[in-house]
């Protein structure tokens, strides 16, 4: 009998410890990344009363089993259940769920904590914490200290991204730190290295009634720059472009001034783009099509591009299938400072930067000649093959070793921030002296930007020296090494196409042809320079950071971490877990990797406990405590009986 009571005793105690366990459960039924608890019991020992005894067929006996009784129960185990949570929405931008496995890691001192509790926010010093000031574990992209170089100032240096392209190394675990984020952190201003052309220029455009069909004689003043040869191959023939009157453009002579913008070899009588062009106050013609575009230089100043193509028939070298739309091409800098005579706004002469049969002095552009013939290029026109694709991409023609005429063309190339090469003919910009209202302040010159038209191969050609087939009759034009990338296939389809895209119309009675030209500037990949206005969590964990100047980079990666074991984890209170020797050690990873879940930005996970099931587990526990203590009080007596007995 004595042996109910003590039984019963242990029954209260697992009793308490289960409703002790229920209630803090309930009571975190609203707490951020909260795991429930699970209470389990087990039996204690047992009094054995009888021994078992096996069968004894001779004896004809049977078997007995043991006789042993129970003297109560013990607690089992209380277990941390990392079921998933549901998502809750905040809006907060640095509250961040994970959804599936994993912990945040957060350091407080040396000591590393771990948690589901995604709450964070900035401390006054720009570092990621969460409400008890503990900072959060992650990679971080290389931010830069740049101190100003301007004579006599003195600066307090100031954190900067230098490029948006910056990758973040996660591969590297030493590399995990803190998470800081300046809140007054910005991204410097990147320079335009390239343009990638589109859309379609369409080849069934009539020829611009300003093209010329034949050669002007050197010495003639002419509208297009291109009308000194009309096919686009450069009339340099035998001697220096500008003595056989080539157009040239020089950015380091200011314009207007003693020479133009695009000067000639007529003594500055001549003014391209006007329908007069002996007038530089006549009307300027109007181009078969016309794109623009704004550039930035190296800090940031934007510079508007004006593009100008004319319809100029077809190469006069091919034949059959070998003929090809050729389309002029003229670059202007058409950007706009108010009272600056050189920054209009509009196209003229004296801002062309380059073009069809304009050719640029390299000792101007501040590019070293690669060899003494080759001082000056000429740019090209563009050629379309008969499938719409490019047969020439406008790069120059360089004096030396080529197939036409002793002329080689060769492509700029640049590799841009998207690390793809870009393949085309290359502008130049130097600052002029005389341009008020636009101040390089220390922006890099020369610059340039290579106008990427898109990716050309090879292509035969015919002329009296070349006939078709002829092992120097493949004009070769997409890189510097005039390799081309695939000789056997036409261009790539990537770029300005010269599909015929119009349609015939009734225009005045007349059945008109109608062109549908659409190339337009794509991309580019400068910007001004832009301060953080904002912060987003992307679904592995980036931190994203939104600047002033409409760019959006990854400053940093969180680092999840994850066990073989999670429920060996120790609760460190304040929803933190702590590594004990049975949950393993911390195995780190991007989010959506090595196992660990994805991050969800703007959100937090609740708590997983279910709180039906709790108040059912209450209501069992609390008859499970009565229930042992009606058998004490039973028990009780029981004892009062037998004691009454004796008197």
């Amino acid at each position: 009998m004595m042996g109910s009571l003590f039984s019963s005793i242990s029954g209260l105690r697992m009793h308490s410890t289960w409703m002790n366990v229920i209630g803090n459960n309930i009571s975190n039924v609203n707490t951020v990344g909260y795991k429930y608890q699970r209470i389990t019991f087990k039996e204690q020992i047992t009094q054995s009363m009888g021994a078992a005894s096996g069968a004894d067929m001779a004896a004809n006996i049977g078997g007995k089993n043991p006789m042993q009784m129970g003297l109560g129960g013990a607690l089992g185990s209380i277990d941390t259940i990392m079921t998933q949570g549901a998502i809750t929405t905040t809006g907060n931008s640095l509250d961040i769920a994970i959804q599936g496995e994993g912990f945040f890691t957060v350091k407080q001192g040396a000591t590393t904590y771990y948690s589901r509790a995604g709450n964070f926010l900035q401390d006054n010093k720009g570092n990621v914490v969460n409400s008890s000031g503990m900072i959060l574990q992650g990679w971080m992209g290389m931010l830069e200290r740049t101190i100003s170089d301007i004579p006599g100032v003195i600066e307090n240096p100031e954190t900067q991204i230098r490029e948006a392209t910056y990758t973040i190394d996660t591969s590297d675990v030493s590399m995990i730190g803190n998470i800081n984020i300046p809140r007054d952190l910005r991204m410097a201003a990147q320079m335009t290295s390239y343009i990638k052309f589109a859309g379609n220029l369409d080849s069934n455009t009539p020829v611009n009634t300003y093209a010329a069909a034949t050669p002007v004689p050197v010495g003639t003043a002419t509208v297009l720059p291109s009308n000194y040869s009309p096919s686009g191959f450069p009339s340099v023939t035998g001697g220096n472009a500008v003595s056989q009157g080539t157009p040239w453009a020089d950015p380091a002579t200011p314009s207007p001034g003693p020479t133009n913008g695009v000067r000639d070899a007529l003594n500055n009588t001549c003014f391209f783009f006007h329908v007069d062009p002996t007038n530089p106050n006549s009307a300027k013609v109007t181009p078969d099509h016309t794109a623009t575009m704004t550039v930035y230089d190296a800090l940031g100043n934007p510079r508007n591009i004006t593009l100008w193509f004319f319809q100029h028939g077809v190469d006069y070298t091919g034949t059959g299938a070998n003929v090809r739309p050729v389309w002029d091409w003229y670059a202007f800098d058409t950007t706009y400072v108010q009272g600056n005579s050189i920054y209009t706004g509009e196209p003229d002469y004296f801002n062309c930067i380059g073009g069809t049969n304009i050719s640029m002095d390299l000792a101007d552009t501040g590019v070293v000649a690669k060899a003494a013939n080759e001082n000056q290029e000429v740019w090209s026109a563009i050629w379309f093959n008969q499938d719409g694709s490019l047969a020439s991409n406008g790069s120059y023609w360089g004096a030396g070793a080529g197939p036409i005429d002793g002329y080689a063309m060769t492509s700029a190339s640049m590799t841009g921030s998207d690390g793809v090469i870009h393949y085309g003919p290359q502008l130049f910009f130097r600052q002029l002296p005389n341009a008020q209202g636009l101040s390089p302040d220390g922006a890099a010159t020369p610059w340039s930007i290579v106008l990427d038209f898109g990716t050309p191969n090879s292509w035969d050609f015919t002329n009296a020296n070349n006939p078709v087939g002829s092992a120097d009759g493949v004009l070769r034009v997409n890189d510097n090494n005039n390799t081309p990338i695939n000789s056997a296939l036409p261009g790539l389809r990537d770029g300005v196409t010269g599909d015929v895209t119009g349609s015939f119309q009734i225009i005045g009675g007349v059945q008109t042809y109608v062109p549908n030209s659409t190339a337009y500037g794509k991309e580019q990949d400068g910007y001004r320079s832009g301060d953080l206005i904002g912060i987003s969590v992307d679904s592995v964990g980036g931190i994203v950071g939104q600047f002033t100047n409409e760019k959006s980079i990854t400053i940093a990666k969180v680092a999840l971490a994850t066990f073989l074991n999670p429920q060996g984890l120790a609760k460190s209170g304040d929803s933190l877990y702590s590594i004990t020797s049975n949950s393993g050690t911390a195995r780190m990873n991007v989010a959506g990797q090595g196992g660990s879940g994805t991050t969800i930005g703007g959100a937090l996970e609740a708590s997983n406990v279910d709180l039906a099931s709790e108040l059912t587990n209450m209501i069992l526990a609390q008859r499970g405590f009565e229930s042992n203590a009606r058998i004490i009080t039973t028990s009780a007596d029981m004892l009062d009986t037998l004691v009454n007995v004796g008197r």
